[in-house]
């Protein structure tokens, strides 16, 4: 894959993933209250917590066990963007960069679906004054 094109998918990625509201920034913590400590039971977003825990191993750069358990998340979250560009960064880090532009371009498929289903994206289109241009088939190179 040649590396603009690369770059163009990561670069689209970032803006689709950022549109979507998902963050991993730290939030700053309230002083008032203790760091509650997030569990599957607080997230119900990430069945059996693989997800955090993928994030966890890849803070250490043990990226293959973050890949393990972002590839867990992804099985039991199939639609979640998220776990898919988290485990595509893991790739990236490993210098796997087929594996990691598939994952890239599954979480840019995923995030715009997300978008469509919520009606974000044609509240964007008519906000652009673009609705003719809006599409319905959001495959990465098909």
């Amino acid at each position: 894959m040649k590396s603009y094109k690369f770059v163009m998918l990561v670069s689209l990625g970032v803006i689709v993933m950022g549109s979507t509201g998902i963050s991993y920034a730290k939030k700053p913590k309230k002083e008032s209250q203790a760091p509650e400590k997030e569990t599957t039971a607080t997230n119900p977003n990430d069945p059996g917590g693989h997800s955090a825990l993928g994030v966890e191993a890849a803070k250490k750069k043990d990226y293959e066990t973050a890949i393990a358990e972002f590839s867990k998340a992804v099985e039991a979250e199939p639609k979640d963007s998220k776990n898919y560009f988290n485990r595509g960064t893991a790739y990236r880090r490993l210098n796997k960069l087929n594996e990691a532009a598939a994952d890239f371009s599954q979480a840019i498929v995923d995030a715009l679906k997300a978008l469509k289903t919520d009606g974000t994206y044609d509240k964007v289109l008519s906000k652009w004054g673009v609705q003719s241009g809006g599409i319905s088939d959001f495959a990465v190179n098909p």
